[in-house]
This record gives C-alpha cells, structure tokens and sequence, in this order.
C-alpha cells in the first residue's frame, strides 16, 4: 500500500514536469534574429539538443513584428507615403508651363478697288469725247464750253435715226455713226437721245436703244459711254401734254439707265441740277418749257465737269 502511493506520486511529478515543459515552451517568448534573419547561436545549439528540429545548420524564417516599436517609429497619418504615379509629374510640368494661346487677330479683306472712280476734271477731259443727241445736244455744241469735243447730232434725232443718218461732224465730214466710230479716236461717248420717241412704242424705242449702245461697245471697247437723261419739261407742259410729260420721261429713263454696267457704261441724271422741288424742268432755266436757254447750258457743262469717270491709279 505503501509502495503504491510512491508509485502514484512518481507519477503526478512526472506528469507536473511534462505539464511545466510544455508550458514554458509555450509561453516563453520567440528567441529575436538578427539583421540577416538567423536565430543566435544558443538557440541554434538548442535545436541540435533536440528542443526544435531543424533542417539546416542556421534556419532563416521571417523576422517577427516588433509590437515594441516606439511610437515615434510607427507610420504617422500626417506623413502619408509618397507614391510615383506614371505620367502625373509630365503632366504638372506640362500645366505649369502651358500658357493661354493668343487670340488671332482676324484682318479683314482688303476690299477691292473699283478701276474706275467719278470725280471732277478740266475742259481738257472732253478734247476726245463724242457727243450724240438731239436738239438739246444741238444747243450744248452751240452754247457750251467743250469747242474741242466732238457732236453728232440733229434736233429730231432718235436712237433709230443715229443708227441711219449721215451726219457732219468737224475733222470728219459727213459719217454714218459706225463708220464716224472706227475712224475717230474717242475715249469718252456722252448719249442723250430719247424725247423724240415718246409717241412712239416705248419698249421698241428701247431696245433700239440697246443696239445703239451695242454698237459703240463693239467699235470703241475701251471707250467710257455715259447715259444721260432726258432732260424734263416744265410743269406747264406736264400737266398739259398727254405724249410729253415728265411721267412718260421718267419711265423711259429708268429703261435707260438699266444699260449702265457701272464698268464701261454710266448713267447721269442731269435733272439733278435742272428741276424745281416738284420735280419738273425750271422755268427759270427754259423758255418753251421743253429747252434750255442758250445762258444755261454753263449749269450741264459744270455738272459733267464734277461727275467724270477716270482710271483709278489704285486699281488693279
């Protein structure tokens, strides 16, 4: 019986000793490695008693977390890592140096200049210049100022008639117009032709017109060809005359000045200086309410002075 307890307290220090072993092994703290990762040298030398087997000489595993780091050493949330993204440095660079485009400064087209232009000019502008016309035109080769032009003219003539008759022209003799065209060296060819043809159908009387001014183009194509207007009759006239009034003048002139192509032919209304305020011939400035008084013709001369169509040294 005696023996029996010391046999059962054999055994309840045996297994306190294995209990005591397998305790300290399990709480005791993991050995530290060095910087390179080895254990130190007892606890290798443990290994090879048998306390932990072990493959190799030194067994490198990896290094634990120091949870007794400093505070100081822990990563701080103010200092965040920096991280390289791709391209965000290229792009900084590229926002600091990149500056606002100057506008464009739109420059406007240069606008094209006529070869032409209309201004004032001597007597010796109208040296090479033809007159065509009818009675009106009779009395501004007798009464004007231009002795050097040139007139081709009758008083009953018509755009019909100037494209017929033999007429006398100084240096020239008696001529059909065609052939007064290609003989003489005219630069500028005034035309006022139209009050004969009033009784007549008007829109023929225009087209005839047309030819007249197609056959001056065709024989002098450099030549500058001015239409004038018909000169208006006096209210004494208009309000009287159902074939020459100044409404039946005022249409065929607008037929007229539909010729002009501002380019090689124009158009002047010499009314401008010649009507009252309602439009019709001054009485002052006529005396049978149709013509001009031999003392006025001065006033169309002026006008044609201060509207003369000459090349544009600035044109192209």
């Amino acid at each position: 019986m005696k023996a029996l307890k010391n046999y059962s307290f054999l055994i309840i220090l045996l297994v306190s000793a294995a209990l005591f072993g397998i305790y300290k092994l399990a709480f005791s703290p993991a050995p530290e490695s060095d910087a390179s990762g080895k254990l130190p040298v007892s606890y290798e030398a443990s290994s090879e008693a048998g306390a932990l087997p072990s493959s190799n000489e030194s067994a490198e595993i990896p290094a634990p977390y120091d949870i007794t780091e400093p505070a100081d050493k822990a990563p701080s949330s103010e200092e965040k890592p920096s991280v390289d993204i791709p391209g965000e440095e290229a792009a900084a660079t590229e926002t600091e140096t990149k500056t606002e485009p100057e506008p464009e400064t739109e420059t406007e087209p240069e606008e094209e200049k006529p070869p032409f232009i209309m201004t004032s000019v001597d007597d010796s502008y109208f040296d090479d210049a033809l007159f065509i016309g009818d009675s009106r035109t009779s009395g501004l080769s007798n009464y004007g100022d231009f002795q050097n032009a040139y007139y081709f003219c009758n008083p009953s003539l018509s755009a019909e008639g100037a494209l017929g008759a033999y007429l006398f022209v100084r240096t020239y003799g008696n001529n059909l117009l065609s052939t007064l065209l290609e003989k003489g060296n005219f630069g500028k060819i005034y035309i006022m032709l139209g009050i004969n043809e009033l009784p007549g159908i008007m829109e023929n009387n225009v087209k005839t017109f047309g030819k007249l001014i197609e056959l001056i183009r065709e024989k002098k194509p450099d030549a500058i060809i001015y239409i004038q207007s018909n000169l208006h009759v006096n209210r004494a006239r208009t309000v009287s005359d159902k074939t020459f009034n100044n409404d039946r003048i005022n249409e065929y002139n607008g037929y007229l000045s539909a010729y002009a192509d501002n380019e090689h032919v124009f158009y002047l209304d010499v009314n401008t200086v010649f009507d009252d305020e309602e439009g019709n011939l001054a009485d002052e400035y006529t005396g049978d309410g149709t013509h001009l008084l031999a003392k006025c013709y001065y006033i169309w001369c002026d006008f044609l002075r201060e509207n003369a169509i000459v090349m544009n040294d600035d044109g192209e």
